[in-house]
């Protein structure tokens, strides 16, 4: 059995309009929910041994925070197709992973998180994945090359709202 958690990046701010998207940094907010979710996930029980991110600085701040939280030694990996993903482009991340990982945190954008998170479940429409919030999936595989979203059970859906 795999684990794994969409997390869409922490709030963003917008306070320096000369930056491009993808260079936009965490807000005051973004940089107090990112670890109080992080901590939540702790608490929750998913055991992070992988971290995928987008190479957006919003997204890879993001990433790096719950990085901290774990205290994982294995470093970041950055796929530049996750900037803006949609849920193939997260399937075709996760189909890369080592087979010994059982747990892998991938960090991403809207809408491509909300899609995902909707592809998880049917039976349960999510209408927008907040900043920070994580989508938690579980599959019964034994091998990441043989993830599919389609076999992907929707778990939990947690965000800050619910505890801050």
């Amino acid at each position: 059995m795999k684990k794994v958690l969409f997390v869409r990046h922490a709030k963003s701010s917008w306070a320096d309009m000369s930056l491009k998207d993808k260079d936009r940094p965490l807000n005051k907010r973004g940089i107090r929910d990112a670890p109080v979710m992080a901590q939540r996930c702790v608490e929750y029980g998913m055991p992070i041994e992988l971290v995928i991110s987008s190479p957006a600085v919003r997204a890879y701040a993001t990433a790096s925070i719950f990085h901290e939280v774990y205290k994982l030694t294995t470093p970041i990996q950055k796929e530049e197709y996750l900037y803006h993903g949609d849920p193939s482009d997260f399937e075709e991340a996760l189909c890369g992973v080592d087979d010994n990982i059982q747990c892998v945190a991938i960090f991403g954008h809207n809408p491509g998180i909300t899609y995902l998170a909707n592809d998880l479940d049917s039976n349960r429409y999510i209408d927008n994945v907040p900043t920070t919030g994580v989508v938690i999936g579980q599959i019964d595989i034994n091998c990441w090359e043989d993830f599919s979203i389609s076999n992907t059970v929707l778990k939990d859906f947690l965000y800050p709202k619910q505890l801050i």
